[in-house]
């Protein structure tokens, strides 16, 4: 067991953390196209008088939310769902796995995602990944 203090946030090689990935590693056929864009949501929040939205256009630039959540009925803010299989949050070209019943071992990241780890090379902290099967795979 080692433990980090990565740039201000200490993690414990141990203890799973969120896991962080490129957009390019998912297999998005075999995704679930259930996601909630929270973008949107907060546009339509602001806008509760609109007769439509056919102004949204939901694109690459939004955040989303995919796999399993809970959202909280009185305050409106989502929760991974611990009983699920994964919670992932999409952001342009990166993808966060705050929960996920798949572990693997990375290298912390850089200071953008503080206290979280990256899969790109082999590494001795537990973090949250996807599913095999919703990953490419290296074929060494």
């Amino acid at each position: 067991m080692s433990e980090l203090n990565h740039y201000g946030k200490k993690i414990d090689s141990e203890i799973p953390v969120t896991g962080v990935i490129n957009t390019n590693e998912i297999i998005w056929e075999f995704m679930d196209y259930d996601y909630i864009c929270l973008t949107c949501e907060e546009i339509i929040d602001e806008n509760p008088d609109a007769d439509d939205y056919d102004f949204l256009e939901c694109d690459s630039s939004h955040t989303k939310i995919h796999g399993d959540w809970i959202q909280d009925t009185k305050t409106g803010i989502y929760s991974p769902d611990k009983a699920g299989e994964y919670a992932m949050i999409e952001n342009e070209s990166t993808c966060q796995i705050v929960f996920s019943k798949t572990i693997a071992r990375g290298n912390p990241c850089s200071p953008c995602f503080v206290g979280q780890v990256e899969f790109s090379n082999d590494g001795d902290f537990k973090a949250y990944t996807l599913p095999s099967e919703l990953l490419y795979q290296d074929e060494d």
